[in-house]
């Protein structure tokens, strides 16, 4: 009399899949753009490598076919605020843009408060190189709008 039947043989055991490795942690946005009300907008910054004359002006968004900002900004202040920084530039920090501002906004092509409904993007920029624009780039924000 033939034996009981064996149970089949298992297949190899596969190995636990692995999780998926973390990606690099993501830069923070070198620049971030808060529209707090009809006439304050605050622009926090990130500039791993600051100048003392860097600065940030609002800009009308640029047109389909534009790859530079090729014109003046409608306001900008220094990233020391006062005017250009004196001793260590700030890697970090904010400007608001509100009245009172400070009177070197007078100097040149400069509009406040900014216009309703219009596509504004905040833009960093370093005061030594091209001038006049564009400027030298060092990076730009997220577009915005202001909005009654």
């Amino acid at each position: 009399t033939p034996g009981p039947t064996r149970p089949p043989t298992p297949g190899p055991t596969r190995p636990p899949t692995p999780g998926p490795t973390p990606g690099p942690t993501p830069e923070p946005d070198c620049l971030e753009t808060c529209v707090c009300g009809t006439d304050k907008v605050e622009v926090k910054f990130i500039n791993p490598d600051p100048s003392p004359d860097d600065w940030i002006g609002l800009y009308k968004c640029k047109e389909e076919n534009d790859d530079s900002y090729n014109f003046h900004p409608d306001i900008w202040l220094w990233n020391c605020y006062d005017g250009i920084c004196q001793g260590e530039p700030p890697v970090q920090g904010s400007v608001v843009f509100e009245e009172p501002l400070p009177l070197y906004t007078e100097f040149g092509p400069h509009t406040w408060p900014l216009e309703n409904d219009q596509c504004y993007v905040a833009v960093m920029n370093k005061n030594d190189g091209l001038s006049p624009p564009p400027y030298d780039l060092i990076c730009e924000g997220e577009e915005f709008e202001l909005t009654m």
